[in-house]
Parts: structure tokens; C-alpha cells; sequence
């Protein structure tokens, strides 16, 4: 559970996150990078920790990820605002409806892309990538690029880099090894 300190957003507990007096976003749904006082989101869904401090959040509505730094200024890092699973540069890719995040080792962010049924990655150079699943409906395990999800709605990664991804509407979590087998 979470402690005196920690940031409590969706359901996930942000260790380390201290005298928070202000939030970010305005009232309303929009869409705005800067200071967290005027920045505005669309449905911020999850949220997460990454190694340097700045929280990283899945802006689902607006299909972009964002960053608030340490200082307090929000970011997109990835995301055109485009409905569509295009990789490439972060700010030219697209997401269907990215639900959930996981800061992961080196800047990586990891994004559960539900209705891509996909796992997608953004590196710390800027590109967004594939991560894995196919983009085809089903429950098949077995090499990253073929495996099949069924609406990856929740994600996290931990410390040997195994990311984890839990499937609500089939009751169950699944793991992506760091050697790329679901």
C-alpha cells in the first residue's frame, strides 16, 4: 500500500514522490505541454515513476505519452495525437488507446496499447517501436513479434527487465521475458 510520501494515482503507488501541493492538468479535458499549473490532459489514465524522477503518464484520449519533469514541466515524449499503430520518431508515431505505462531501465517507457493489442515501446532516443504482439486478437505466447494479446490494459516491468502485462478482460497476467518470449 501506499505511505506517507508516495503519489497515489490509478491504483499504482509512485514511491518517493514528496510535498506534492499542486497537480497537474485543468479542469476539463484538452490538450497542452508547459508548467504543470496550465498543462491539460484528456483522460490520464496511468502514471509512473521513471528512474530520473519525472513521472510518465499514458494521456489516453489524447494518444500520447507525456512526462512531467522534476521541475514541473509536462512533455509530450510520444505520440502524434493520430488514432493508428504507426512506429517511427515518438512524436510522428501513433496509438490507438495507450492505457497504461511502466518506466523501465535507460529512459525506456513501456506502453500497454489496448485496442492495438500491443505492447509498444519508446527507447531514450525517441522512437517508438513494437515491442510486442502481433496487433491480432488472441492468447498466443511464444516470441515477442508473433505472440497475440487480448486488450493489454495494465503494465509494469521490474528490475531484470521482464515486463509484465495483465490482460483484464482474460483474468490473467502475462510476462515478456528480457529475452523477448511472451
Amino acid at each position: 500500500g501506499c505511505t506517507s510520501g508516495d503519489l497515489c494515482a490509478a491504483g499504482k503507488c509512485v514511491k518517493g514522490v514528496e510535498n506534492v501541493l499542486i497537480w497537474s492538468g485543468q479542469k476539463g479535458p484538452g490538450y497542452s505541454d508547459g508548467p504543470i499549473a496550465v498543462a491539460r490532459y484528456n483522460g490520464p489514465f496511468d502514471i509512473d515513476r521513471s528512474d530520473n524522477g519525472s513521472l510518465i503518464v499514458a494521456d489516453t484520449y489524447n494518444r500520447r505519452i507525456r512526462r512531467i519533469s522534476t521541475s514541473g514541466v509536462v512533455e509530450t515524449v510520444a505520440g502524434s495525437g493520430d488514432y493508428g499503430d504507426l512506429n517511427g520518431p515518438a512524436l510522428d508515431a501513433s496509438f490507438r488507446s495507450p492505457v497504461s505505462v511502466a518506466a523501465g531501465k535507460g529512459e525506456w517507457i513501456y506502453v500497454a496499447d489496448v485496442a492495438a493489442h500491443r505492447i509498444r515501446l519508446v527507447n531514450s532516443v525517441g522512437t517508438v517501436s513494437t515491442y510486442a504482439g502481433s496487433g491480432l486478437i488472441a492468447d498466443t505466447d511464444g516470441p515477442a513479434a508473433v505472440a497475440q494479446f487480448y486488450g493489454p490494459d495494465s503494465i509494469a516491468v521490474d528490475s531484470k527487465n521482464n515486463v509484465w502485462v495483465g490482460e483484464s478482460s482474460r483474468h490473467r497476467i502475462r510476462r515478456i521475458s528480457a529475452a523477448g518470449m511472451v
